[in-house]
């Protein structure tokens, strides 16, 4: 069985689907080329996906070498705006808990998914 190129993720509650790739040439093996900008470490898109037909996120990093706590935190914060834009829940300083609770969610299983894959390269 051939390992996966991607983690994929469903938020709790929101049933939004995120897809995090450890490196660009994943992402672009699912996407295509060219759907990613220049000039990155990490990056946060909203795609469609052709095979649900359903507006799915996805983060990608250039490559393992480019994780970082901050790069980490920094773009989880723009998934879990992501989320929230999608089933249309308003961000306020009344109304934060929603982004704070997606944003640590994703940290946790981001961090987790990095450190093997960046345990993995270091080993081959």
């Amino acid at each position: 069985m051939s390992e996966k190129l991607f983690l994929e993720l469903t938020i709790p509650l929101y049933k939004v689907k995120v897809l995090v790739f450890s490196k660009v040439e994943d992402a672009e093996a699912r996407f295509g080329s060219g759907f990613l900008y220049r000039n990155y470490a990490a990056q946060v898109r909203v795609v469609n996906d052709d095979e649900s037909g359903v507006d799915i996120i996805t983060l990608t990093f250039l490559n393992p070498d480019s994780y970082s706590t901050e790069i980490l935190v920094h773009e989880c914060v723009h998934v879990a705006w992501r989320v929230l834009d999608l089933v249309r829940i308003k961000v306020s300083f009344a109304n934060q808990e929603p982004l704070a609770y997606i944003a640590g969610w994703v940290a946790k299983k981001v961090n987790d998914y990095m450190a093997e894959r960046i345990e993995k390269a270091s080993t081959t």
